[in-house]
Parts: structure tokens; C-alpha cells; sequence
């Protein structure tokens, strides 16, 4: 409030009627309108202060001040008059800003005009100094204030200077996302090009690259790219590909791995060709590479991968194939050289050039000859290769197979020589050199006309198989030869001197060696010949062969084409016997059994032969026939025919064989599968078996009651038997009509051995009575009453007495 009083008297006074209001003042500044600030800036907000006002609060609108709620700090001291504020992502240009007092709100101050907020672009790449390449891909990056949504990204080749030479790379990338957007580089080569990024939704937000950077064509080289080897004096084609607009290209090698390049191949050839004809200097090396590069940009170059070889060039002139050289001649292996090389490697191969094992010389005077003995290493496929000793890969070889070749004689048939059909006899030869088989043949006219030609072994082994064993064929002539071949080189033969002769020849086939002939039977001599013979004389041996005495003649003389003799076996027992055959025509024509065979006697049992049956204790003959002379049989008989020899007994060991007949006394073996056997005492292997099964049996004879006996019903009487053989029990039986049947059992089984039963005498009385005692086992041995006895009743007077 306000008083007012008189100076001179203070009793004339007033005060306001009412309280009235004191306020401070505010006046912003900065920003005041029409101020571009930039997104993340820092920027002072700047106001007046009238009055003692403490603190002030800061806000903005972005909408011309319609509303303000955005606050930028809620007290900061009023007295300093400025705040450092960093400008939000609130980009627009209706944007302003509010002071006020924190303790007044009415007391305050707006902008008077709208300012702008913007975001901002930076380019990152390029920014100058970059050699970015045609057709590769770079990266374009930026950074960004502000939510600027898209971007326009173009390139100029003249630093933008002319809005004419700008190019548009992308009209709207993300802003966001396209950081950093994948820019093929085009066709614009040029030292001074620059990117430049435009917000699409405000033109005046960009950024450019601070400095220019370059955009270059490229080159690969693609041959020679490492490992090549290129001969001196022969043009190869330096090949590459490229980028970009290059007009020409500069060539030049390198002798030390890529280290310098002080050799010019082409100062500037047409890029756009892609190839260069080189002819390759005489620059030996195996650290070669090519340079190709920009002949107007020196930085722009590609060099080969790795290093390949500039190597000497050999033309190898003798041998070049089709030659034939022979082992141990000397020739003369010939070439010419391109590049300067000091000494060769030759070697030889004999698998057609596949693999070079073989060294002729390791190292030699590159005199471009060399006399070489030629080795034994027969081969059709022989080839030879030249090659510098420093690097194998400069060479040059046979340009087809020539041949190396042995040499054969043969030795045996050379003429004049007899060979008969069917036998073996050895053909030799002499070889030179390491052939590995040859080829064997005949021919029955001396090798005139090859239709008499015929073959003997198509491949034989050359070393191992000196000499062959031939089987004389059925070929009779007087002019034969041999001749012997190369297997793999049909050129390399020799044939005999002379002619010799083949003749005729006979096999025995039977008897020819493990037969068994029988003394007495007839068997068949039988051959087979070949050639013309006529008659035959047959002989036998009984020593294996030593000696064939006259006396031993089968027949003097029977036609040989019979091929069969009928002989009736001698009796000339024996191991060791053969037969021979000989051509009457020809005495040297002979064959003989391959090995000894048997002549042997024979023995057939005739009884006991099967079907008989023998009683124990009974003399039986035991009878046979024979052929041959031999002296002694052995007697046997087996329980069970022969079937296992445990149960074999011998009954004679030895008797002679002559009388045909032997008195055997039955022994107590009773069974029904007995078979007898006889033998050779003197060879087990002359031997007959019973051809059937016959039985020994036991003996049972009663004798009592035998006939004419009475006997008393109720008595005891001993009914009494002989036994033969070991029959274990009996059964004992009666009949009441004179044996016609016996119903009537007295005992099942009772012991034979005993040979008495007691028999309480039944009530039969009767006239016709008989009793049978019969094998418990067997009932086909028994024996009964010889006649009728009688059973009679009995009386006793008991009174009067």
C-alpha cells in the first residue's frame, strides 16, 4: 500500500484503499525468432531479469507458443540470465520458448517468433583420399541428428562444382537403417569425386565429403597367375579381366618373385583387349610373375598370384618314335634347346611315357646329343625325355613309342631230330635281352604255308620256361620245325635250322597202373595210337618194368588199330606188374603201364553162404573155390556180418588152401546174423564174405518122459533134457494128443542148464501124452517125447483095512 502524509503535519495522511502487487520482470532474448538450431547443439536460452526474481523455469512449444509442454529445466537461477541448453529431437519451425518466474507464473516472456529446430547429416565415407574400385562394393556411412526419416544420396565427379556431373545413388535411403548403405561402385572413374547426403524431407539439412576421393578401374590378372611353366621362344597369352573404363594397360615381368619390376613386356596396350601375345624372353627363372597396371594410373595394377616358371624349350629329334633300337647297340639320342640351359636329364620310359623311372643320365653337357647303350628293357612303349637338371618342368619327350627289342635262337629241334607222337620232349632256346614269354609253334612243311602252321604254348615264360616239355602232337611228317616268338613283339623269332621228323606213337590205357586183375579173368588191354603203325607185340612184367622176358609175350603180334587186346589174367601174383606195347615196325615206338598194378588170386565162399542154420557143437564143412597159387586162407566168422570187427573170431589163422574145405566144429555163438570169411593168409586184401546172413542155434533133447512111462496123477516126477549150447531157460509144455497141440503150459521159464524140472503129475489122465521142451528165446529149438506115456489115476482101500 501507499501513504501519503503533509510534510509539515502528519496527521493529514491517506492510504491506499486496498494492497497492490510489486512483481519483477522477464524479457527473453535468445531465441527470439527466426533462429535454426540443430539437433544435440548447445545453444544459450538468454533473458533480462527486472527485479529481485530467484529462480526461473524454461519451457518450449513447437507449436507457435499455443501450448508450452515441453519443460526445458524447472528452476534455474533467474539472475544469470542464461542457460545452456542442448537442443532436443524436436525438429520443426514453429518452435519457441518460455522464462518465467518459478514463485510467479504470470510473470514471464515467449519468444516473439518462431525458431527451427533441424536435425543434421554427416558423411562419414567417403571423406576424401578413399580409391574406391569399379564395380566393388563400399560402404557409404553417415551419422544423423534428428529423427530424419530418409535420405537422398548422389555422387559427383567434379566435387559438386556442376550440379550437371551429380548422380543419384539412392533418391531415399533410411535414414536409420541404411547406415551404411552398400554403394556398387560405378563406371565414373575420376580423381575428384564426392558424396553427398540430403534429407529428403528438408533439402538445406546435407553434408558432402569433406575432400575428394577416387574412383579407379581394376585389373586381375588371370595367366600366368602361379605355376604355369613357359617355355623360352614360344608366345603364351597374358590374359586378365577389368573394371572400369581403363584405356590402356602397361605389361612388365619379374626374375625375382614380384620384388621389382624392371622388365617391360608392353608400354600400353589396349585394355580392353584382355590378352597380350607374349613370346617368352630367355629369362630362366622359377620366380616369374606379370605385372599389368593402368598405363595412365600407375596405382591401379594386378600382379600374378604366385610365381610360375620361364623355362628352356626342348625338341626332342631322335628318338621320336617308331624307331626300332635293340639291347646293347649304341644310338645316339639328338635334340634341340631354346633358353640357355647348361646341362640335361635324360631318362627313358617303357610304359609309353606314363611314368619315367628309368635314368639314362642324371646330368650331362647340354651338347644336344648323347650316345646311349641301349638297356635290356625290351618295351614297345619306350619313349625318351629331355629335361633341364635345374628344373623338370622344362622337358620334352618321344613324340610317340619307338621300340626296344631282344632276340631268340632256338636251340632244340635244330634239325634231324626224331620225336614220337605223344611223348614229351624238351624244345630250348637262347634269348637276348629280358623278353618276358614267347610264343611256341610247328609247322609240318618246314614254315612254307602258313595253313601247316599250328601252335604249341601262346605264351610261355622266356627265362623260366627254358625248356618247354612238348607233348608230341599227332603230326607225322619228316619236314617240322619250331619256331619261337616274342610274346608282345611278334618280330623278335627265330625257327630251327634243319628239319626234323615226328613219329608215331602208342599209349597204354589200361592196365596203367592201381588196377587189380584177377588170376583167371578176363580182361581188356586196351591203347590209344597215333600215327600209322601197323601191328603191336604185348608183354607183361612182374617187376615193375626192369625186365619183360620172352616168356611173358602176351601175343607176338595183333593189329594196333584194334586198340584193345582180350588177356586172360595168368596166375602170376604180383604188386609190380606192368604191360608194354611196341610198334613191330618200329622197336623205339614203346609205351608202357605209367604204374605197377596187382594180379591177384581169388576166393569165393560157397558154405556157409546164407540161409543155413548150424547147431553148436555140429561139424560143419566150411567150403570155398579159388583161382590162383596161393597156399594158405584165413577162416573167420562174425556175429554180426562183418559189421563191426570187435566182433570178428578167427577160426583158423592159416589152413591150406587146396582142399577147398575146412571141418568146423559150430562153436556156441548163437545168433542169427553170422557170415564166414575167407582170405589170402598172405594178402588180406584176397577176400570173400558169406553173401548172406546164416544162424547157429542151440540143442534140446528130452529124455524123459520119452514114451511108454506111466506116470500117477499127484506123483512128482523129473522131467529131464540134454542141452547144447547156451540156451539160458526152457519152457516146458504137455499135450494130451499125442503132440498134435500143446495147450498145456508146466512151466514158462525155467533154467536150461539145470536139465530137470519136478513135475507134480496133473489130473490128465490118459494114454496120448507127450512133453515139449522148447528155447524160451527161440521156439524153433525144442524137442518133445519120442512116443506116447500115460497118466493113470490111483486107488487107495481105506476100509476095511
Amino acid at each position: 500500500k501507499v501513504r501519503i502524509s503533509d510534510a509539515a503535519d502528519a496527521t493529514v495522511t491517506d492510504v491506499s484503499n486496498g494492497t497492490f502487487t510489486i512483481k519483477g520482470a522477464l524479457v527473453l532474448t535468445s531465441p527470439n525468432g527466426a533462429e535454426t538450431w540443430i539437433v544435440g547443439e548447445s545453444r544459450n536460452v538468454t533473458w533480462n531479469r527486472t527485479g529481485s526474481i530467484a529462480n526461473a523455469k524454461l519451457e518450449y512449444s513447437t507449436d507457435a507458443g499455443v501450448t508450452y509442454p515441453n519443460v526445458v529445466i524447472a528452476s534455474t537461477g533467474a539472475a544469470t540470465g542464461t542457460y545452456a541448453w542442448t537442443v532436443p529431437n524436436s525438429i520443426g519451425n514453429q518452435l519457441r520458448v518460455r522464462v518465467s518466474d518459478v514463485s510467479d507464473a504470470t510473470v514471464l516472456d515467449t519468444s516473439d517468433a518462431n525458431f527451427t529446430i533441424k536435425g543434421s547429416l554427416t558423411v562419414g565415407a567417403p571423406n576424401g583420399g578413399e580409391a574406391w574400385i569399379v564395380g566393388t562394393s563400399q560402404n557409404i556411412t553417415w551419422t544423423r541428428t534428428g529423427t530424419i526419416s530418409t535420405v537422398k544420396l548422389e555422387y559427383s565427379t567434379n566435387a559438386f562444382a556442376d550440379e550437371l556431373q551429380t548422380v543419384v545413388i539412392a533418391a531415399s535411403a533410411d535414414a536409420a537403417l541404411g547406415t551404411p548403405y552398400a554403394w556398387t561402385i560405378p563406371d565414373a572413374i575420376s580423381s575428384t569425386i564426392r558424396v553427398r547426403i540430403t534429407n529428403n524431407a528438408d533439402t538445406t539439412v546435407k553434408d558432402l565429403s569433406d575432400g575428394n576421393f577416387k574412383i579407379i578401374g581394376s585389373f586381375t590378372l588371370t595367366a600366368p597367375n602361379g605355376t604355369e611353366n613357359w617355355t623360352v621362344g614360344n608366345a603364351y597369352n597374358i590374359t586378365w579381366t577389368k573394371t572400369g573404363s581403363i584405356a590402356n594397360a602397361k605389361l612388365e615381368y619379374s626374375t625375382d618373385g614380384g620384388t621389382t619390376y624392371p622388365n617391360l613386356i608392353a608400354a600400353s596396350t589396349p585394355a580392353a583387349g584382355l590378352s597380350y601375345s607374349w613370346t617368352i624372353p630367355d629369362a630362366i627363372s622359377a620366380a616369374a610373375k606379370v605385372k599389368i597396371s593402368d598405363a595412365s594410373d600407375a596405382t591401379v595394377f594386378d600382379v600374378s598370384n604366385a610365381n610360375f616358371n620361364i623355362i628352356g624349350g626342348f625338341t626332342l629329334t631322335s628318338p621320336n618314335g617308331g624307331e626300332v633300337w635293340i639291347v646293347n647297340e649304341s644310338r645316339s639320342v639328338t635334340w634341340n634347346t631354346a633358353g640357355t640351359v647348361a646341362n640335361v636329364k635324360l631318362e627313358y620310359s617303357t610304359d609309353g611315357g606314363t611314368t619315367y623311372p628309368n635314368v639314362i643320365i642324371a646330368a650331362t653337357p647340354n651338347n644336344n646329343t648323347y650316345a646311349w647303350t641301349i638297356p635290356d628293357s625290351i618295351s614297345n612303349g619306350v619313349r625318351v625325355r629331355v629335361s633341364d637338371t635345374t628344373n623338370a618342368d622344362a622337358f620334352d619327350t618321344s613324340n610317340t613309342n619307338f621300340k626296344i627289342r631282344g632276340s631268340l635262337t632256338v636251340t632244340v629241334p635244330n634239325g634231324a631230330e626224331g620225336w614220337p607222337i605223344n611223348t614229351n620232349q624238351n624244345i630250348t632256346w637262347t634269348k637276348v635281352g629280358s623278353i618276358a614269354n614267347v610264343k611256341l609253334e610247328y609247322s609240318t612243311n618246314g614254315f612254307t604255308d602258313e595253313l601247316q602252321t599250328y601252335l604249341i604254348a601262346a605264351s610261355v615264360n622266356a627265362a623260366t620256361g627254358t625248356p618247354y616239355s612238348w607233348l608230341i602232337p599227332d603230326a607225322p611228317s619228316a619236314t617240322v620245325k619250331v619256331c619261337i616268338s616274342d610274346v608282345s613283339d611278334a618280330t623278335v623269332f627265330d625257327t630251327s635250322n634243319a628239319n626234323f621228323s615226328i613219329k608215331g606213337s602208342l599209349t597204354i590205357t589200361a592196365p596203367n597202373g592201381g588196377e587189380t586183375w584177377i588170376v583167371g579173368a578176363t580182361n581188356n588191354i586196351t591203347w590209344t595210337k597215333l600215327g600209322a603203325i601197323v601191328n603191336v607185340e604185348l608183354r607183361y612184367t612182374t617187376d615193375g618194368g626192369l625186365t619183360y622176358p620172352v616168356g611173358n609175350i602176351i601175343i607176338a603180334s595183333t593189329p594196333a588199330s584194334n586198340l584193345s587186346y582180350s588177356w586172360t589174367v595168368p596166375d602170376a601174383i604180383g604188386t609190380q606188374v606192368k604191360v608194354k606195347i611196341t610198334d613191330l615196325g618200329d622197336a623205339t615206338v614203346i609205351d608202357e603201364s605209367n604204374a605197377n598194378f596187382t594180379i591177384k588170386g581169388s576166393v569165393v565162399v560157397t558154405a556157409p553162404n546164407g540161409g543155413e542154420t548150424w547147431i553148436v557143437g555140429a561139424n560143419q564143412n566150411i567150403t570155398w573155390t579159388r583161382t590162383g597159387s596161393f597156399t594158405n586162407v584165413k577162416l573167420e566168422y562174425s556175429t554180426n556180418g562183418f559189421a563191426d570187427e570187435l566182433q570178428t573170431t578167427v577160426i583158423t589163422a592159416s589152413t591150406l588152401a587146396s582142399p577147398l574145405t575146412y571141418a568146423w566144429t559150430v562153436p556156441d555163438a548163437i545168433g542169427t546174423n553170422l557170415k564166414v570169411r575167407i582170405s589170402d593168409a598172405a594178402d588180406a586184401t584176397v577176400t570173400d564174405v558169406s553173401n548172406g546172413t546164416f544162424t547157429i542155434k542151440g540143442a534140446l533133447v528130452l529124455t524123459s518122459p520119452n514114451g511108454a512111462e506111466t506116470w500117477i496123477v499127484g506123483q512128482s516126477q523129473n522131467i529131464t533134457w540134454n542141452r547144447t549150447g547156451s540156451i539160458a531157460n526152457v519152457k516146458l509144455e504137455y499135450s494130451t494128443n499125442s503132440g498134435s497141440t500143446y495147450p498145456n503150459v508146466i512151466i514158462a521159464s525155467t533154467g536150461a542148464a539145470a536139465g530137470t524140472y519136478g513135475w507134480t503129475i496133473p489130473d490128465a489122465i490118459g494114454s496120448q501124452l507127450r512133453v515139449r521142451v522148447t528155447d524160451a528165446s527161440d521156439a524153433t529149438v525144442n524137442d518133445t517125447s519120442d512116443a506116447n506115456f500115460t497118466v493113470k489115476g490111483s486107488v487107495t482101500m481105506t476100509a476095511p483095512g
